[in-house]
């Protein structure tokens, strides 16, 4: 059976992540797709995050504490402002 999910893609009024996101420890796919994400925080605790999907937002660079993510396998980034 697969893990936590939260979708939240196409929400358009998505403009920033909370804080709160980081408390969602088991959490294994994020769907953040299709928002006006600018800045990405609190994904550092997701430690069991495995699916992190954030095309076609606004984000310039991705949080110093993504490196935490150990068990992430697929991160998708596309369509952002990221050099």
């Amino acid at each position: 059976m697969g893990g936590a999910t939260v979708d939240l893609a196409q929400a358009k009024q998505l403009h920033e992540l909370v804080g709160a996101i980081g408390r969602l420890g088991a959490l294994e796919r994020l769907t953040l797709d299709r928002n006006e994400l600018t800045t990405l925080s609190s994904v550092g605790d997701l430690l069991n995050l495995r699916v992190l999907s954030l095309a076609n937002n606004k984000l310039t660079a991705l949080p110093d504490d993504i490196y935490r993510l150990r068990q992430l396998k697929k991160l998708s980034v596309h369509g952002n402002r990221i050099r």
